[in-house]
């Protein structure tokens, strides 16, 4: 199992429109790749959110983010930097293990409980729980400087046309504990590269849409 996803996750770059309602306001872009981090082989997980400044200029969007984990999805490191309306912040996230600690850039510090995922490890670890076809699952989520318990639950079965093809996918929808509003649902290709076909975040202006548009391995 563990080979499959090694395989079936490096140097994979998934390309996707991105919707405010049923406006096309930019475009997302994920990819996967193999690095070697304290002398250790990891996944590095990049996204690239931008949104087109030319048309709408009053949503401002150019985000990157980048993630460290290892091969059981477990965060190690984060790089941040946020650059939206009225709001931009760098940071950078080490996942310290041995002292069971978060630490920030700036010197805050958090508890890190268990196998901690940041929010696009995250992403990226749903699609391993419908590939080994389990129901529900339990995580825990670092984001924003908050801990949540994250339940995800297979939703509903759907059948989504998108630009890339025709596809059964299931809808995951996480819950928290605590309650909050920071996650929105995933459709997730039910078989072979199991890809995030449609992602929905919240965001300051409403409900963001990721919609798969372009797939390369």
């Amino acid at each position: 199992m563990f080979l499959f996803f090694l395989l079936n996750f490096l140097n994979e770059t998934i390309y996707y429109d991105l919707y405010l309602g049923f406006i096309k306001v930019g475009s997302l872009k994920l990819e996967c790749q193999k690095i070697i981090y304290q002398e250790k082989e990891v996944y590095r997980f990049s996204c690239y959110l931008n949104s087109n400044k030319n048309l709408f200029p009053f949503i401002e969007i150019a985000d990157t983010l980048i993630s460290y984990a290892d091969f059981d999805f477990k965060t190690l490191f984060v790089y941040k930097s946020i650059n939206e309306k009225n709001f931009k912040e760098k940071d950078s996230i080490y996942f310290d293990y041995k002292k069971n600690k978060i630490i920030y850039s700036d010197n805050t510090i958090f508890p890190l409980i268990n196998e901690m995922k940041d929010i696009l490890t995250f992403w990226f670890y749903t699609r391993k729980i419908i590939a080994e076809n389990k129901m529900i699952k339990n995580c825990f989520l670092h984001y924003n400087k908050k801990n949540y318990e994250v339940m995800l639950e297979k939703k509903r079965r759907l059948f989504i046309n998108t630009a890339i093809g025709s596809f059964y996918a299931w809808e995951i929808y996480p819950q928290t504990k605590p309650k909050a509003k920071i996650l929105g649902s995933i459709y997730i290709q039910e078989e072979k590269e199991y890809l995030p076909l449609i992602i929905k975040t919240n965001f300051w202006a409403g409900l963001l849409k990721a919609v798969i548009k372009d797939y390369e391995k």
